[in-house]
């Protein structure tokens, strides 16, 4: 079985149903129907070491187990205290994800000056290095940031992931924000204390399903820019819009 180049297959699932998922290509504008098992693989991409050791056994244990208990919590108040006190661990996953872009990877290799200090990259050296050096992705956002989860309630339209797990964007006073789906009726929005609504948590009901779709603009136009290639999601129709938005994005 390859590895996984971008989102973590336990997440993936949270997007399937019976582990299949309804995903676009973006590279090749081709949709299909995939298993969460072959879903943005490639064999051998990783190092062994750092695919057992810093991914499978590392960044990724440790979210799993935060991951799983958000899930578990049906109180939105008691989630948003969950997913607080989980900063530090939610935190290395997503700069984890950040470094995972093969994007990422490119605009390293292309820097002359790095090139001629430390040769080229693979995407193996790039996760130890962002490791070591302690990386942290959110800082994008501020020094001090809050976590606010939204919910859906009985929406038609579900949530899409992309290949690196997570959106941006930056609103008319140049905040930004980073949106982070957790399941297809799920997503943790991370916002600069600064910047932050005077709710803690947001449910999103059927009749407000236009924020759904601006979501998945969001994560969209995040994985033209920055993804490996491809979107994802428990529902086809909504796959279905997300591949229209694209041709749109290319055409402009």
């Amino acid at each position: 079985m390859g590895d996984h180049v971008g989102v973590a297959k336990f997440v993936m699932r949270g997007f399937s149903i019976n582990n299949q998922v309804f995903c676009y290509n973006v590279l090749y504008s081709k949709s299909y129907k995939i298993s969460v098992n072959k879903l943005g693989t490639i064999n051998g991409y990783y190092d062994r070491e750092v695919e057992q050791q810093l991914l499978a056994s590392g960044i990724e244990s440790g979210f799993a187990s935060v991951y799983y208990q958000i899930l578990g919590e049906t109180n939105l108040e008691r989630m948003c205290e969950i997913t607080n006190e989980n900063k530090v661990t939610i935190q290395n996953y997503l700069s984890l994800m950040y470094s995972r872009s093969r994007v990422i990877l490119k605009m390293v290799n292309d820097d002359r000056k790095f090139l001629e200090q430390f040769g080229v990259l693979t995407h193996s050296n790039l996760l130890v290095i962002s490791k070591k050096l302690k990386n942290n992705f959110l800082r994008i956002i501020g020094e001090e940031y809050v976590i606010i989860p939204f919910k859906l309630l009985n929406c038609h339209a579900k949530i899409v992931n992309n290949s690196i797990g997570f959106g941006i964007s930056i609103n008319k006073h140049n905040k930004i924000s980073i949106y982070f789906p957790f399941n297809s009726e799920l997503l943790l929005l991370f916002v600069g204390v600064s910047n932050k609504p005077a709710y803690a948590y947001r449910t999103i009901s059927s009749d407000e399903e236009s924020l759904v779709k601006m979501i998945n603009e969001i994560m969209c136009f995040t994985e033209y820019f920055f993804g490996n290639g491809f979107i994802f999601g428990i529902n086809q129709s909504t796959v279905q819009n997300c591949m229209e938005l694209f041709k749109d994005i290319e055409n402009d």
